[in-house]
Parts: structure tokens; C-alpha cells; sequence
């Protein structure tokens, strides 16, 4: 993205950010954007400009292979949680779409993805709530023999952040991402993806600015 913006390789920063971190880090000009699983929502519309959507994916959960069937339906989605203790990541928006079809469900906050993956691995946890792009990226890394990924109800569309005020970069992002679309680019990453993670994504309508009124 940033080479299509006319950046040079050494003029790129990347910096890691937590969702409970990503928007201080861009209000405070540490980043200039953030391309890190950011859903667009109302709510986050009303703190950070948006240039999207780039990927579109459902919400879902990860377990242990061995408790797959305990949170399972008939229909191989996301069933009764009961008593279950969900470890979510503090800041993260798709966990109140899983509140909202689990309102019974205990949820365990912690700051990062790599917690939630200890917890449930050593059982102070039973799950990890999230969009399944997230989770199917990390039961990739722990070991797909050992987790297993399980969709819920609910669709997440990303979007890549920037600061309110900065319409212009997010409509040039945007550009960006039309022309990836168009290039065959985007193509190539989300086929990148679904092999290394085994899920398929979406791109769910065309790229596009989207701006407060805050200039």
C-alpha cells in the first residue's frame, strides 16, 4: 500500500499496534495509518477515517480441537456457548457482535491475541472471540492441529485507518486499493491467505473514503 502511495522501501515504518492502542497511536502521529483488522462500524466511523472496505469476513470463535464440539450447532457454526469463558482482545469492535448473539456468554478481556492464545492452550480459558481472518491467522501459527476455528452470525468488513482530518490520505488509499482490485493485486494477497489460513474472504463492495465531517 505504502508503494503504491510513492513510498520507497526504506522510507516504510511498520509499528504493531493492539486494537486498544491502534487509534492513540494515530491521534498522537505515531502511525499514519493502520492496516490491522480495524472493522468499520458507526463507532469506529465517529473516531477515524476509513479507507475500505479491503476485506470482508464473519465472526467467529477458536477452540480447542478437543472442545470443538461443545460449542458447535448442527449446522457447524457457533452454537450455546453456556458457561463458557470467551477470551477477547480489550478494544476489539467484533466482540460486540458475539455479545450480541451470546449475551450469556463470560468474556475474559486481555491485551493482546497472543494471551488469548496461552489461556485457552493452558485452560484458563475456553475460546477466543474475534472475526475469523483474525483466528484462522492464529491457528495457523499454534498449530491447526490443535485449534480449530468455528464461524458465528455476523459479518465484519476492514477498512485501512487514518486520522480524522486527513480525508485526502484516505481518499488516496482508496485510490490505492482500486487499482489493486483492478491489478489483479488484491487477488493475489487473498489467495495468498486462504492457502496459508484455509479460509476464503470476500471483498464486499468497492473501495471507498470514509470521512468525518471533523476537518
Amino acid at each position: 500500500m505504502a508503494a503504491k502511495l510513492g513510498y520507497a522501501n526504506k522510507q516504510i515504518v511498520f509499528k504493531q499496534v493492539r486494537p486498544e492502542n491502534r487509534r492513540s497511536m494515530l491521534d498522537n502521529g505515531q502511525v499514519d495509518m493502520v492496516v490491522a483488522s480495524w472493522p468499520i462500524t458507526d463507532g469506529s466511523s465517529a473516531i477515524v477515517d476509513f479507507a475500505g472496505p479491503y476485506l470482508t469476513t464473519s465472526v467467529g470463535l477458536l477452540v480447542r480441537s478437543d472442545e470443538r464440539g461443545r460449542f458447535t450447532n448442527d449446522a457447524g457454526s457457533v452454537g450455546d456457548v453456556g458457561d463458557g469463558t470467551v477470551c477477547a482482545v480489550k478494544g476489539d469492535e467484533t466482540v460486540g457482535i458475539f455479545r450480541g448473539n451470546h449475551p450469556q456468554a463470560r468474556i475474559q478481556e486481555r491485551s493482546s491475541y497472543a494471551q488469548c492464545v496461552t489461556a485457552v492452550q493452558v485452560g484458563s480459558a475456553d475460546a477466543i472471540a474475534s472475526d475469523m481472518a483474525v483466528l484462522s491467522g492464529l491457528q495457523a501459527a499454534n498449530g491447526p492441529q490443535y485449534m480449530d476455528v468455528i464461524a458465528d452470525k455476523g459479518e465484519v468488513s476492514y477498512g485501512i485507518a487514518v486520522s480524522q482530518g486527513t480525508s485526502q490520505l484516505a481518499q488516496k488509499i482508496a485510490e490505492a486499493l482500486e487499482d489493486m482490485v483492478e491489478d489483479g493485486s488484491w487477488t493475489a494477497a487473498k489467495d495468498t491467505f486462504t492457502s496459508q489460513t484455509k479460509l476464503t474472504v470476500s471483498l464486499n463492495g468497492d473501495p471507498k473514503a470514509i470521512v468525518s465531517d471533523a476537518e
